[in-house]
């Protein structure tokens, strides 16, 4: 689960099938009103994760030895807040079978930060 917290701090949940915790909480913020670039790296193998948040990476954090079950669940979607549900804008959600370098999510914030500049959006509705 990815939430955003009422501070603005970035917090990804990841559970295994076998119930182990991985969890990743920034300290930074992202900015209210503006697009951010978010971005949360697992390596699982190396037992670390860490978060970039617009081009800035943060240090990385280990994870707990047992965390090492499958985490493709049956059944479990990806969410965006839970108890405390994200009101906002998306650009896109991209999921990655590999970690994904810190240079790498400095290149990918670099080569989209000039897209997105307007915060306005129109609700689409399905018949």
């Amino acid at each position: 689960m990815l939430d955003v917290w009422n501070d603005g701090r970035i917090r990804m949940e990841m559970t295994d099938s076998a119930m182990h915790d991985g969890t990743v909480t920034s300290s930074a913020a992202v900015k209210a009103g503006q697009w951010n670039h978010v971005v949360v790296s697992v390596d699982r193998a190396a037992r670390r994760a860490s978060i970039t948040l617009n081009g800035k990476a943060e240090p990385a954090i280990s994870l707990p030895a047992a965390f090492t079950g499958n985490l493709d669940v049956e059944g479990k979607a990806m969410q965006t807040g839970e108890w405390q549900p994200f009101v906002g804008l998306l650009a896109g959600v991209r999921v990655y079978r590999t970690a994904l370098p810190d240079a790498r999510a400095a290149a990918r914030w670099e080569a989209t930060r000039g897209k997105y500049r307007s915060t306005a959006f129109r609700v689409l509705e399905d018949d």
